[in-house]
């Protein structure tokens, strides 16, 4: 995919490492593409287009406007949830410790190695049917509770980075540019189709 539609993004922003973050777009793009595709029989684009032309119009994108996109931001959670940037996170034990799941407690050792936040993410007695992309999985009082077990950061949605939690110090970066791409799409096209390797089709807006 050509970056180029996406460079006023961080222009705009006063951001001037465009490059540094090429990699992650391409992925991001490629996710967007593909659960485009998988979830079209819900009609979540036409949803998504919608949302965009009556909240934001043909007015400027920007990391505040995104935040009154709620659709748009549960359809890049969901993303995340089912494609972390960083597929495999872990840490070795500095002490002895217990870790509590639902119904079990296990004794962890130091210097034993732990953590897969995509298995967390999945956890089927806290995400109804985990394995499915839901788009919308994530609006409302009940769906934003969810972000509490979204773990794709390193940490969940609702925390903060700090040098003792050791989060992702880009978090917070990550989501409002993805919510910027997702925005930007439906504010230039009406539809678009793909995979994750090639735009196969767009529809221009209106």
């Amino acid at each position: 995919m050509d970056l180029n539609c996406f460079k006023f993004v961080f222009n705009s922003e006063g951001f001037i490492q465009v490059f540094w973050v090429r990699g992650f777009l391409v992925q991001f793009a490629a996710f967007v593409l593909t659960n485009f595709e998988n979830s079209d029989k819900t009609g979540i684009q036409e949803k998504l287009r919608k949302e965009v032309k009556e909240k934001i119009g043909s007015s400027s994108l920007n990391f505040e406007s995104v935040k009154d996109l709620e659709l748009v931001r549960s359809f890049v959670y969901e993303i995340l949830r089912h494609n972390p940037p960083v597929s495999l996170q872990y840490g070795w034990a500095r002490k002895d410790f217990q870790l509590s799941s639902h119904d079990s407690v296990y004794d962890i050792k130091k210097g034993e190695v732990c953590g897969y936040q995509s298995q967390v993410m999945k956890d089927r007695k806290v995400f109804e049917d985990p394995k499915t992309f839901k788009a919308e999985r994530f609006i409302g009082e009940q769906g934003r509770e969810l972000l509490n077990y979204l773990y794709w950061s390193n940490g969940p949605q609702t925390g903060s980075p700090t040098e003792s939690n050791k989060q992702c110090a880009g978090k917070d970066m990550v989501t409002l540019t993805s919510f910027l791409i997702v925005a930007y799409i439906f504010q230039r096209y009406e539809s678009i189709s793909g995979d994750s390797s090639s735009i196969t089709a767009v529809e221009k807006a209106k």
